[in-house]
């Protein structure tokens, strides 16, 4: 799942669901446990952008891609959240944004055993 930040504390993506082929579905659209990928990194990114516009910085077209992983009983065992943003951004900003991300409820409502990496990619100036 891809979204992006819009501004206005809008995260824009594809929710439209599918069961997929493993369990009989379709598979041409996400799954519903696409979606908790998707809630997940939709709170990140919009736990961020509320925190970047109390700071007066600009988070538009951020992105954020979140990869699943599940054993074969269909439980998550894993998500590896990767946050993207190119804009031009210092030290002190990017650390506070990356603390307001580990802020987000979908993430703390996810089960302990359930391991959460989160990666920033952020283009630091100076």
């Amino acid at each position: 799942m891809r979204m992006t930040y819009e501004g206005d504390l809008r995260v824009t993506g594809d929710f439209t669901t599918d069961v997929s082929q493993q369990w009989g579905g379709l598979g041409k659209y996400p799954s519903p446990t696409d979606m908790m990928a998707a809630s997940l990194g939709s709170c990140i990114l919009s736990i961020m952008a509320m925190k970047a516009k109390a700071m007066g910085f600009d988070f538009t077209g951020t992105d954020v891609e979140v990869e699943k992983m599940m054993n074969a009983q269909g439980r998550f065992v894993k998500f590896i959240v990767t946050v993207d943003c190119t804009r031009a951004i210092d030290q002190r900003t990017a650390e506070k944004l990356e603390r307001a991300a580990y802020g987000c409820p979908v993430h703390a409502a996810i089960h302990p055993n359930v391991d959460q990496e989160i990666i920033f990619k952020w283009n630091l100036t100076g």
